[in-house]
């Protein structure tokens, strides 16, 4: 069953600053994981914890990185390939599972429930931003915030932005 369930907002400054930090969108983004991860096994790992997560980008293998975000723990690789790699986390009579999985929600309700979610925030967020700007010009394309489509909104709204001198 479920036990943790939470979607962390990252604004788009906030990650900016976590790629130039690092130089490497994979460790900004894996890091932010190993929060949910040190945050679960300080809750959860007397209790037979597994985590499920789905890929994080083209990475693979997690062996190195759970071994230098959690070096208190012990790890077991239990199993590594390009479809999952699953391993295991131990400090005395603690210890979790993990697993890195290829479209994990198709084998995790969590994580399935946790994509929804998340996909939910983008949704509500993006809404308050085009609430925003129609506020000001009624006639504007709402934006759904992708790359190409940003483009377009951005442009449409150069005036905007420069009568109400945003960056």
């Amino acid at each position: 069953h479920c036990v943790h369930y939470r979607v962390h907002l990252l604004l788009e400054r906030q990650f900016n600053d976590m790629v130039d930090k690092t130089r490497n969108k994979a460790s900004a983004l894996f890091s932010l994981v190993a929060r949910h991860i040190d945050a679960l096994l300080r809750a959860y790992s007397d209790q037979n914890l597994t985590i499920v997560c789905d890929r994080q980008g083209g990475r693979a293998y997690y062996g190195q990185n759970l071994r230098m975000m959690f070096e208190e723990w012990s790890l077991q690789i239990l199993n590594e390939s390009e479809e999952c790699s699953e391993y295991r986390l131990i400090q005395g009579n603690r210890s979790a599972k993990i697993i890195f999985c290829e479209k994990a929600e198709s084998i995790s309700l969590p994580v399935a429930a946790a994509s929804m979610l998340a996909k939910y925030s983008r949704e509500a967020l993006m809404h308050r931003f085009n609430r925003f700007w129609k506020s000001h010009d009624a006639a504007l394309t709402p934006t759904a915030g992708y790359y190409n489509d940003g483009l377009r909104f951005l442009t449409d709204i150069a005036p905007l932005r420069a009568r109400l001198k945003i960056a």
